[in-house]
């Protein structure tokens, strides 16, 4: 794991927990985008060049809700068992995984930071949420 400098991310103290390269869906519009997971935020970025990178989005984890995709259309069958359908109030979007395993292993960090905040905040007041 990787800690980033305070002054790097506004002087708030985050631990790097996973990331790795994704393809992000909205409807019909696919992009090659690259995820971050700290240990509170959820970072959207463009493809990680030479170290640096571009942030599209910066989503609390808090505020994030996920879920196995699932292909209504019945379309692609193959990218459904490698996606997870992440939202968040101001949107949403599919994210597919090159492999099975590495979409278990991002399943696998944000259950577990669901299940663990759960316990710490009681029921009535969770935005956050899993759709299983």
């Amino acid at each position: 794991m990787e800690i980033l400098e305070e002054k790097a991310m506004g002087g708030i103290h985050r631990t790097l927990l996973c990331q790795g390269p994704v393809e992000l869906r909205r409807g019909w519009r696919r992009k090659k985008q690259h995820l971050s997971l700290f240990s509170d935020v959820l970072i959207v970025s463009n493809n990680l060049c030479k170290g640096h990178f571009k942030m599209k989005y910066v989503i609390p984890l808090s505020y994030l809700w996920m879920g196995d995709y699932v292909d209504v259309v019945g379309t692609d069958n193959r990218s459904a068992c490698k996606s997870i359908l992440l939202s968040w109030p101001m949107g949403n979007f599919v994210a597919s995984f090159r492999s099975m395993e590495q979409k278990d292993w991002w399943y696998f960090y944000l259950q577990r930071y669901f299940t663990s905040i759960c316990i710490l905040i009681p029921w009535w007041y969770r935005n956050i949420g899993m759709v299983v």
